[in-house]
This record gives structure tokens, C-alpha cells and sequence, in this order.
């Protein structure tokens, strides 16, 4: 692995401004003198050049680039290089982020995580962290070393699965910062006498319980807090009033659906949790896995639509004599790693029981499971 680059006081660089013209087609005082002398084009990198060191930064760590002038647009075919750049956005590799929002992705990539865990940071010099990640040493090295001579105030937790609170304990440590969270895991549904589920951070329970509404400020920096049970019962989104940002944690992910297992997982409050984000002003989503989201209500309908055709493709299943949900599976998600049909299983559960609650199908036990018969109602 390259050795990350590293500045004077021992920080990580992970943003790097490139000028790609000094050309402009306006002549502000404060930038240009009365008679502007511009560099010969001769002089210029190509833009393949500007591609290729581009590339080799970020291969030495770099997360976030600037493109500036000059004015960029008055370069000629200056959107060709965008479109160069913009795959490494798709790879996950650069991250596209904004002067109030930092991440740093954890080397944790799985088929449930895509890249990583990405740990969002909320301000400058004093500032908020959402999802501080896994306990994994290289990774809370790499927050430590970023936020070197900054002071973190707030530990936002979305939920409390392993890959997302663990490193909350560190960075406490280090700061002496508060968690924020609904509440330890199962938190939504103990009251109900619902068993935890296994895989879930037990020993995480946050200094301050938020709800829905509640509202966290910082230096610069408003959150409100979004209750979106459903792939969690603890499960909270963050908006960030300034950018009309939400932090979607694995509520909307950006490669791919949610696992919903129950009992903790929950599709009824899932998909109830999806309707809410509809009818929210967020203009775009960070989720803690893949890229951010623009088209946020077409990509929250979408993911609506998906999980009612996985319901009538049960009861396809169901209507052609299948009983068992593990039988159904690979039927029913022919383009996904088999590797993965025991997470599916979990979700498919997650849809019987709600079609259960609907009275759509009928299950031969009184505690559904994946190991339970179905049928139609």
C-alpha cells in the first residue's frame, strides 16, 4: 500500500486544488490585473496530464478535488476531464464532498459495506462526527491524524451495528466528546419485548438519547435528528440545516438496498420510514456506503417499488407452490452473489411478516422465521 501524504504538522492530504486555466471571461480587479498576461497554451498540461496526476493522487489518498481557474469552463473541452474524473466518484476512490462535510472511508469492504464505512465530519476546528465507523486501528489512526489540532464536540451514531458505532469509544476518549443516538441496540423495539438480534454494537449506549425533531447544534454547524427505524429500531438520519443534507446512514444507501433481518429489522417501519423522506426538503443524500445522492425522491421511490415487487414476486412464489423462503431466494434474486442469499433470506422474512401483518400470507408457526412454511392467505 503507497504511503499516504502527510504535511508539516503530521496531517493527512486529502484535498488537492487544481487550476486548469489562468484564462477567465471576466476581469475583476481583485484577480486580474489591467493588462492580464496569460500563461502560452504551450505551457499548459494537457488535459490528459491534468487526468493522470489527478489519478496518482488519488492513489496517495487524496478524497476530495477542486477544480478552479481562471474560469474552468472557458477551458476547451474542460468537460471531458470531468467525465475522466466522475469515475472515480463511481469507484468510490474520490469522494465528493463539500467545505462542510469530510469523510474518511474505512478499510472495511465487504458485500454488505461496498468500499467501506464512511465517517462523515461535520464542521472545521470544532466539529461533529457521524458514524465513527468499526474498531478497526487503522482507521480510527486515520481520524486522528485528520482531525489533529481540531476539537470533536459530537459523536453522531445512525445505529448500532458493528461497522458504524465501535470506534465511537476512541475518539470519546480522545476528546471527551458526547455520543448521540436513539439508543442501544434494539432500542426501538425492547420496550415491546422483541429480541436483540445478534451483530449489533451491545456495548454502545450514547450520553444523550435524541428522538425525532430533536434538533444538535455546533460551531457553525445545525442538525435534526430523523427517526427512520426499519433497518434498525434505533435507526436515526441527520439533517444538516445549512447544505439541506441528509445523513442517510444505511436507511438509503448509495449502492445498494437495505438488509431489513428481523426481529429488530422491520419492513412495515422501513418502508413507512422511506415515505417519510418523501415528504422532506433534503436536496441530496450522504449515506454511510457508496456515493452521495442527488435525485433523492425518485431514488427513495425507487427503493419503495422495489421492496413491493419483491412482495409480488412472493406471492409468484407462493401462487407456484413454494414454501419455503430459502427455496425462494435464489428465484428471486438471481443477480446477486449466492454468497449473500442468507442476508436475502432475512429480508424476504422481513416482507412475509408484513405481509402477514396484511393478511396477504399465512405462516405454519407462531413465530415466523426463514426456516418456517408459507403460504397464501
Amino acid at each position: 500500500m503507497t504511503a499516504p501524504l502527510i504535511d508539516p504538522f503530521a496531517r493527512a492530504i486529502t484535498y488537492l486544488r487544481l487550476s486548469v486555466t489562468d484564462r477567465c471571461d471576466f476581469r475583476c480587479v481583485y484577480c486580474m490585473s489591467e493588462h492580464m498576461t496569460f500563461l502560452p497554451k504551450k505551457d499548459l498540461m494537457t488535459l490528459e496530464e491534468l487526468d493522470r496526476l489527478c489519478t496518482s493522487f488519488i492513489g496517495l489518498g487524496v478524497r476530495k478535488l477542486r477544480i478552479t481557474g481562471g474560469e474552468p469552463l472557458v477551458r476547451k473541452n474542460v468537460m471531458w476531464l470531468f467525465e475522466r474524473l466522475g469515475r472515480h466518484l463511481k469507484s468510490g476512490a474520490l469522494e465528493e464532498l463539500t467545505p462542510l462535510i469530510r469523510r474518511v472511508t474505512a478499510p472495511n469492504p465487504s458485500g454488505f459495506t461496498f468500499h467501506g464505512t464512511g465517517t462523515y465530519i461535520i464542521g472545521r476546528g470544532t466539529v461533529a462526527v457521524i458514524d465513527p465507523g468499526p474498531l478497526i486501528e487503522e482507521h480510527v489512526n486515520a481520524l486522528e491524524n485528520l482531525l489533529r489540532g481540531e476539537t470533536v464536540t459530537h459523536i453522531l451514531i445512525t445505529h448500532t451495528h458493528t461497522d458504524h458505532s465501535p470506534a465511537a469509544a476512541p475518539l470519546k476518549k480522545t476528546w471527551g466528546a458526547k455520543t448521540y443516538g436513539y439508543g442501544p441496540h434494539g432500542a426501538g423495539k425492547i420496550g415491546a419485548g422483541v429480541p436483540i438480534e445478534a451483530g449489533g454494537d451491545m456495548a454502545f449506549i450514547p450520553d444523550v438519547e435524541v428522538r425525532d425533531g430533536d434538533v444538535i447544534e455546533g460551531d457553525g454547524w445545525t442538525v435534526e435528528c430523523v427517526y427512520t427505524p426499519g433497518h434498525t429500531s434505533n435507526h436515526i438520519c441527520f439533517s444538516l440545516k445549512e447544505e439541506s443534507a441528509l445523513f442517510t446512514g444505511d436507511h438509503v444507501m448509495g449502492w445498494s438496498t437495505s438488509v431489513i433481518g428481523p426481529p429488530d429489522g422491520d419492513m412495515t417501519s422501513y418502508i413507512w420510514s422511506l415515505e417519510k423522506l418523501l415528504l422532506r426538503d433534503d436536496e441530496i443524500y450522504w449515506p454511510t456506503h457508496g456515493t452521495c445522492i442527488r435525485d433523492v425522491k425518485n431514488f427513495v421511490q425507487a427503493f419503495i417499488d422495489h421492496r413491493l415487487d419483491r412482495e409480488r414476486q412472493i406471492l409468484k412464489c407462493l401462487g407456484e407452490g413454494f414454501t419455503d423462503i430459502k427455496k425462494m431466494v435464489p428465484v428471486m434474486y438471481t443477480e446477486t452473489d449466492p454468497g449473500l442469499y442468507g442476508a436475502a433470506a432475512r429480508s424476504v422474512l422481513a416482507a412475509m411478516i408484513r405481509m402477514i401483518d396484511t393478511d396477504q400470507v399465512k405462516c405454519d408457526t407462531p413465530a415466523p422465521s426463514v426456516d418456517s412454511g408459507f403460504s397464501l392467505s
